[in-house]
């Protein structure tokens, strides 16, 4: 399965933006979803879903 990142600001819950990359697996995005918590930390919340 295939799968996006949505990011949204943690104080607000509105949504940042849409990672407009697709990964490949689940490994994958949760491995960018690490990297970006260390990137940005505590500024926002990030959710993967599936995309077709």
């Amino acid at each position: 399965m295939r799968y996006k990142i949505r990011d949204y600001h943690i104080n607000t819950n509105d949504e940042a933006t849409t990672v407009r990359e697709v990964f490949e697996s689940k490994e994958a995005v949760e491995v960018a979803i690490a990297d970006l918590n260390i990137k940005y930390p505590g500024e926002y919340g990030y959710v993967k879903f599936p995309v077709r």
